[in-house]
């Protein structure tokens, strides 16, 4: 990046879903930030993403403003930096606002102004979209979030509006008129402001597996900076040679981030005291989400494993997370993208650390990728699939289902079309009817052609019978009213009757098991899940065949990443 201005920038995630949606899109903006001189670094919350979990006593909120104070520090300390701008979207911009003590410059994308209205928001999502929260753990389980009530009542309490007016420049993206309007009060208190629309807003926040970044509002960012922080430059610094903190050691397990193959960043999770062949877990990447997965599912899964002796790996693939994209594509495909080769790699790499009994993991799009190594990779072993709502993916099929997602099984809509109560309800609640309409047609289109395909020699079917029999073990989990079921039905049979009955494979019927464990109850049924299901291949013999009988019952932050031209610590 040559000689680096004197002044850095320091980006503070969002959490929940808006953390997942925008990880990738503010590596880019990093990254742009970078290429313009100014160095970067980005971390995630404790309690979040790849980070460690705040302690039970602890106060989350309290320490996410620390860990503002600890990220300013470090860029100081490894670029040597004499300024520093704080900023983020949405929540990781109010957490920008209310340190701006500790600033140079703050740089608030689509602020959350008010705290309160904002967890009101994310409740009657959770609320509308019909999943269930988790009483037992959480006093705030929404939005892929599981707060708990300090945490709930510092966020209530945030008010923009109320701050001192900032003494340090400001640039401020609204998204809207409320936004638009916070910047013009500051304005005329007094602030240095540059306020600009938020083009690509909507784009930025829809589903990860879909969004886009706003390349347009980078340029401004980059443009602001330029123009305010011109200053001096400072000598070349060596990346090489930077003291990156690239482990953590929480009870029970060693982190480390590292590179399974050339541009595929991930982190490796191991016990403290590994067994001399230690089963390891390897997370698929889950459409567009980075491989902490949602609501840090597979972090603190990964913890888990480690303290009953188990390894694992979560990785991005390339053109997510922290992994960048192969060619001039910002944006890959959920299913048409291959990944053959990349998950490959990261069996070789696991191969070559010694590992030898290598199970993969995913949910929904990542369970199709991880289905898809296990069968034509004769080094995995074991496979465990969450809701694999496509076993094959056929051009013109769809990534959206209108309101309903990817909908209820088609049991469920032919028993209402009987229940006159239930077509009352549908006008209350304005279901689009036209979108469940296609919704089935499109499930029939599939049922045929999986017919019609079923003992091909690619075919599910054929190719699940061949994984078992050379002893690969298997798990299948979805809720009770999941999609997956129908992919499930058209492929194996009614409840995958046929899955059923080969050897070393489980099928699992999860009740209030959301699609993509959106909820913490969902990750928490996920996680036992996974772990008795790993635990009995461990205790079973060494074939660990499991009967068709059975079937029947049932971090600190540590990221440090380089890429050519860019220095984003």
């Amino acid at each position: 990046m040559g000689a680096p201005r004197d002044t850095g920038l320091v980006v503070i995630s969002p959490i929940g879903r808006d953390a997942r949606c925008a990880y990738m899109p503010m590596r880019l903006m990093a990254e742009a930030v970078a290429d313009a001189g100014f160095p970067v670094l980005r971390y995630d919350h404790r309690g979040c993403g790849d980070s460690l979990d705040v302690p039970d006593d602890a106060d989350a909120y309290a320490a996410w403003i620390e860990d503002v104070k600890h990220a300013v520090a470090e860029l100081r300390r490894l670029t040597g930096v004499r300024r520093v701008v704080l900023g983020g979207v949405r929540l990781g911009a109010s957490l920008a606002a209310l340190s701006a003590g500790e600033a140079d410059g703050l740089m608030l994308l689509a602020p959350v102004l008010n705290g309160r209205s904002w967890l009101r928001r994310l409740r009657f999502s959770t609320a509308v979209l019909g999943e269930r929260s988790d009483p037992d753990e959480c006093v705030f389980d929404a939005g892929e979030l599981c707060l708990p009530a300090q945490a709930v009542a510092h966020i209530g309490e945030i008010d923009l509006a109320a701050l001192p007016t900032p003494k340090v420049p400001v640039f401020v993206a609204a998204q809207n008129n409320l936004v638009g309007r916070y910047a013009a009060k500051l304005d005329a208190a007094g602030a240095v402001v540059r306020a600009e629309p938020f083009p690509g807003f909507k784009a930025l926040f829809a589903e990860s597996h879909s969004n886009l970044p706003p390349i347009a509002m980078f340029d401004r960012v980059c443009a602001w900076l330029g123009e305010t922080f011109a200053g001096d430059r400072l000598a070349p610094i060596d990346l090489d040679g930077l003291q990156l903190n690239a482990e953590v050691r929480p009870p029970g397990a060693i982190e480390q981030v590292i590179e399974v193959a050339e541009g595929l960043w991930g982190v490796l999770c191991e016990p403290e005291r590994p067994e001399r062949r230690t089963p390891i877990l390897v997370f698929c990447s889950t459409g567009g989400d980075p491989r902490s997965g949602v609501g840090g599912f597979a972090t603190r899964t990964a913890l888990a494993l480690a303290r009953q002796g188990m390894a694992s790996l979560r990785f991005d693939y390339s053109g997510l997370g922290d992994s960048p994209a192969l060619g001039a594509d910002l944006r890959c495909h959920v299913f048409e993208t291959p990944r053959e080769v990349e998950m490959d790699k990261a069996v070789a790499f696991l191969k070559a650390r010694g590992y030898a009994d290598i199970t993969l993991f995913g949910v929904c799009a990542g369970a199709y990728h991880a289905l898809r190594a296990a069968w034509r990779n004769p080094d995995v072993a074991g496979v465990f699939a969450v809701s694999p709502v496509k076993l094959v993916w056929r051009a013109g099929d769809t990534l959206t289902f209108g309101r309903y997602k990817n909908g209820r099984p088609t049991g469920a809509y032919l028993k209402a079309l009987a229940d006159p109560s239930a077509w009352r309800q549908a006008f209350v609640d304005r279901v689009d009817l036209p979108a469940v309409l296609l919704t089935l047609l499109g499930r029939l289109r599939s049922r045929i052609a999986g017919w019609a395909t079923r003992h091909g020699p690619q075919a599910p079917l054929r190719q699940m019978e061949l994984y078992s029999r050379r002893g690969g073990r298997s798990c299948f989990i979805m809720g009770v009213n999941d999609a997956s079921l129908e992919e499930l039905g058209t492929y194996y049979g009614s409840g995958g009757a046929r899955l059923r009955r080969m050897p070393n494979t489980v099928v699992q019927i999860i009740p209030h098991l959301d699609h993509g464990l959106a909820c913490n109850l969902s990750r928490r049924l996920a996680a036992s899940a996974l772990l008795a299901w790993l635990n009995a291949t461990r205790e079973s013999a060494s074939t660990t065949v499991v009967s068709a009988e059975a079937n029947r019952g049932q971090p600190q932050a540590n990221l440090a990443v380089r890429r050519p031209g860019a220095a984003s610590f």
